[in-house]
C-alpha cells in the first residue's frame, strides 16, 4: 500500500497501488467531495482584476465579509489589507501588480482559508 501526500486533488487517475488520505483509498472519494476538503494555493498567485474583498469571497458561494476578515487575519495579511487606500475595498489592478510577490501570496492564502477546506 502506497501512502502519499496528495498536492493536486484528484486531477490524475493512478495506474497501480492506492493513495490513501487519512486512511481513506483516495479511489472511493468522489472528486467534488475530494475537492470541497483540500485548500490549493498554487505557486503564482492568481488575483482577479477586482477588490482585496472580492478576491477573498470568491473562494466560497456565500462567504461574508467576516469570514474574508477573519481569513486575513489567519494568513498575517490583514494588517497590510487595511493599510491599502482603500483597504479591503483596494481594487486589485492587472493580476495584483500594485501589491508585492509575498502580498499576493498571503492574499491566496487567505483565500484558501475562506473556502475552509
Amino acid at each position: 500500500m502506497l501512502h502519499l501526500c496528495v498536492t493536486a486533488p484528484a486531477y490524475y487517475d493512478i495506474d497501480s497501488g492506492t493513495i490513501l488520505i487519512d486512511g481513506q483509498d483516495l479511489s472511493t472519494l468522489t472528486q467534488e467531495s475530494l475537492r470541497l476538503q483540500i485548500g490549493v494555493v498554487l505557486q503564482e498567485a492568481f488575483l482577479f482584476t477586482d477588490t482585496v474583498m472580492n478576491n477573498l469571497k470568491y473562494a466560497r458561494e456565500g462567504a461574508t465579509d467576516e469570514d474574508a476578515i477573519e481569513a486575513a487575519k489567519q494568513a498575517n495579511a490583514h494588517d497590510f489589507i487595511t493599510k491599502q487606500p482603500n483597504g479591503y475595498d483596494t481594487m486589485m489592478t492587472d493580476r495584483g501588480s500594485n501589491l508585492s510577490q509575498g502580498q499576493r501570496q498571503m492574499i491566496t492564502f487567505a483565500r484558501a482559508t475562506v473556502a475552509n477546506p
